[in-house]
């Protein structure tokens, strides 16, 4: 019998009629399996939250930037309080006085930070650069979280 030769998947080819080309074929044929992913966490599919995490990066590096002053090192611990307090909103039921003010709490830490990177730019304590990016990622989390107390 004259077998087809397919790319294995180590890059030679494969015999599909003999006993182990066959296999080393079959292989090279089946679909590619998915990778399995981790699942999300719970808050992860709050856009609040991503926007909060996402914040981190560029506010770390803005920290980084001003060096030893004493905005630097609580610019990621007021994000990091801010973030636990979305966490105490999502734990607590809709619409509740809890889950309210603890996302009041969350927009409260953002408009600091918000405040702490506008007196950086203005001061130019930091490339501009950084303090763009900085910028940007606090004002989407506060939009964000803005978005999640009443009216």
């Amino acid at each position: 019998m004259v077998g087809r030769d397919v790319r294995s998947p180590a890059g030679g080819l494969a015999n599909a009629a003999e006993p182990r080309g066959a296999q080393v074929a079959s292989r090279a044929q089946a679909p590619r399996r998915m990778r399995s992913r981790k699942p999300p966490h719970p808050l992860e599919h709050h856009p609040s939250v991503r926007a909060v995490i996402a914040a981190a990066p560029p506010l770390a590096e803005l920290a980084s930037r001003l060096g030893s002053r004493a905005d630097a090192g609580s610019l990621v611990g007021t994000l990091a309080i801010a973030c636990g307090d979305l966490a105490d909103g999502f734990a607590a039921p809709p619409d509740s006085r809890k889950r309210i003010a603890a996302h009041h709490r969350a927009w409260i830490a953002v408009r600091e930070l918000d405040r702490a990177v506008t007196a950086a730019a203005r001061r130019r304590l930091a490339p501009a650069e950084v303090v763009r990016r900085a910028q940007r990622a606090i004002d989407r989390a506060d939009v964000l979280i803005g978005a999640l107390l009443p009216a």
